[in-house]
């Protein structure tokens, strides 16, 4: 999935490349987050001018917020654009996948903010007949999946980075 998302985005791969060199890691958490996301259902775009209203992946339309950010925080430090990715890539993940719940016949659940990867629940589980569930009280919360796809994404020395930069920008 994550090839295809560098084969379709070539305007952004300019923005992945600066941030690998400067993040080495960034490859594992692209990763990480692909393998959290990858197979959740597509958002169907709900605007009509946009290219005929074709499905994007969720995992594209992450990937895309949290470059943007990483591309307009260009002029900040290096840690600080770290944050803008991870920042923009994570929210767009909690306000996509809120309130979603993916269920298998034999009533076996993923939700984001449950903190594991869809891809290894997926390998686990009996995916013949799995249901989309859309709806605030069978989901996750924005926040819950903000957390656990965090945690799952960002390793612990980048964490630690991170908080830094949160602790040194609080009022």
């Amino acid at each position: 999935m994550l090839r295809r998302f560098r084969l379709s985005q070539a305007d952004l791969m300019p923005t992945v490349r600066r941030l690998e060199l400067d993040w080495p890691c960034s490859v594992a958490m692209m990763q990480r987050f692909a393998g959290y996301v990858t197979g959740v259902p597509v958002y169907h775009a709900r605007d009509p001018g946009s290219r005929a209203c074709s499905p994007t992946p969720v995992l594209f339309l992450c990937l895309q917020k949290g470059l943007g950010a990483y591309d307009a925080a260009a002029a900040e430090s290096d840690d600080r654009r770290l944050l803008a990715f991870v920042d923009g890539l994570c929210q767009e993940a909690a306000r996509l996948l809120s309130g979603i719940a993916l269920f298998t016949p034999d009533n076996d659940c993923w939700m984001a903010g449950n903190g594991a990867a869809l891809h290894g629940w997926l390998a686990a589980s009996d995916i013949r007949g799995v249901t989309v569930h859309r709806s605030q009280r069978r989901g996750a919360s924005p926040q819950r999946v903000l957390t656990a796809i965090g945690q799952y994404v960002v390793m612990a020395r980048e964490r630690a980075i991170l908080e830094r930069v949160r602790r040194t920008d609080a009022p």
